[in-house]
């Protein structure tokens, strides 16, 4: 658990009440609301179906595939019977998949899932008919693959998504005494995580609907290096700015 995480619940423990003792004299004038949406971070998935080689016509064929947050850019190409010329696409780094003449739909995804999941940035899975499903090992947004001119269907079921800064740094009071963020979630079942790393969800403080975590003496730099995530799309949470 990391020192940030300690120090949130720690401070989460004191109750508004404290919070209105620390500082007796706000007043709604001297408050800044800012209203923001949070959404769940998530791993990227793909799901490529692939098709049967016939007579060599998958020789050099490629689908593109991206590993998250800017990461390296692939292009994964079919070598039939170690005859096949590399597309050598550029500005994007190969992965060679090795087939016989004539593999099966089922042989083809066996292939290529073997290939992938060998990469560092990915794990991958298949069904033994040709159906591959991908997954990036970090949370995060990726440029979708493409089908390139293997004939494969793609097809990205999740989108891979980060937390997001809880309020932009040009909002933060440069006379702050203090800041609470609330979870103002519509369902009564769902959570705000908050923390100041890229995950949240798993190094951060949970806050209930209704529920709000109070920072009394934090500085201006502590709120611009807080991020958000939630357990539902779209949910809604409010920063309050109390200055001097």
């Amino acid at each position: 658990m990391s020192l940030f995480k300690y120090i949130l619940i720690a401070v989460a423990l004191l109750s508004k009440t404290a919070f209105a003792q620390f500082l007796p004299n706000v007043s709604t004038g001297s408050q800044t609301y800012t209203q923001g949406t949070a959404n769940p971070t998530a791993y990227e998935v793909t799901q490529v179906t692939t098709v049967a080689d016939v007579s060599g016509s998958l020789g050099g064929k490629y689908f593109t595939l991206n590993a998250p947050n800017s990461g390296t850019a692939y292009y994964v190409w079919i070598d039939v019977d170690n005859g096949s010329v590399d597309p050598a696409v550029a500005g994007k780094t190969g992965v060679e998949v090795d087939i016989a003449q004539d593999a099966t739909q089922g042989q083809v995804g066996d292939a290529v899932q073997a290939a992938v999941d060998a990469l560092a940035a990915f794990t991958a899975t298949d069904d033994n008919g040709g159906v591959v499903t991908i997954t990036a090992v970090a949370k995060g947004p990726a440029t979708d693959a493409t089908a390139g001119d293997s004939g494969f269907a793609i097809l990205v079921t999740t989108q891979g998504l980060l937390s997001t800064v809880a309020i932009s740094s040009s909002s933060v009071l440069g006379n702050l005494m203090g800041w609470k963020i609330c979870n103002n979630a519509v369902q009564s079942s769902t959570w705000l995580a908050i923390g100041k790393t890229t995950d949240p969800e798993t190094d951060g403080v949970r806050l209930k609907k209704g529920a709000c975590f109070d920072c009394l003496s934090c500085t201006p730099q502590t709120l611009r290096d807080v991020k958000v995530s939630s357990q539902a799309a779209t949910n809604l949470y409010s920063v309050v700015q109390f200055k001097q």
